[in-house]
């Protein structure tokens, strides 16, 4: 037992008379100021660079969407009106051609309800807001000329006016609103 004790007090000794290590580590070089402050903006440019992205995707397509839904609108509003007066002008054709007796003469009523009509007409053609006015420039001169001539056949005193000629006024000018309706309604 000696022994082993002994050798428990050498390995003590030999232990303790060790001179202490000190380890030193290497002194990591100093990181760039940019660094810092990359690590220190990172979280908050991030999201706020992502959020101005969507803002602005979100905008391009709303300006987008609403361009479109405007023209549509518009369209709808130009068919709206090229349907009126189409229609209103196809009355008056159609009125005529009612207010004729058995030999085609007018009679006296209808005479003064087709320039009602054709009044509306005027009204009609001028209070177009969508329909460019070049385009109903040529229908208004065209209306113009079959409004004097309904007008003159009506001051007529004999009731032998033949509207042949102004029923034909009437097909070319139906035809002539549903050209430039077409024309109008393709842009």
């Amino acid at each position: 037992m000696l022994v082993h004790l002994a050798t428990m007090l050498v390995s003590f000794v030999g232990q303790v008379g060790q001179a202490p290590v000190a380890v030193q580590c290497v002194q990591p070089a100093p990181e760039p100021e940019w660094k810092w402050w990359l690590g220190a903006l990172a979280p908050w440019v991030g999201p706020l660079l992502s959020g101005v992205v969507s803002i602005y995707v979100a905008w391009k397509l709303f300006r987008w969407q609403g361009k479109k839904d405007r023209a549509q609108w518009l369209l709808d509003q130009k068919k709206a009106e090229w349907r009126e007066l189409l229609d209103l002008v196809r009355e008056c054709c159609f009125d005529l051609a009612k207010g004729l007796d058995q030999r085609g003469v007018f009679t006296l009523e209808s005479k003064t309800e087709s320039l009602e009509r054709l009044t509306r007409v005027s009204a009609v053609l001028e209070t177009r807001v969508f329909i460019d006015r070049s385009i109903l420039k040529p229908l208004i001169s065209q209306y113009a000329a079959i409004f004097a001539s309904v007008e003159s056949r009506s001051r007529a005193t004999d009731d032998s006016v033949i509207v042949d000629g102004l029923y034909r006024d009437y097909l070319a000018l139906i035809e002539a609103v549903r050209e430039a309706a077409k024309k109008d309604l393709e842009t």
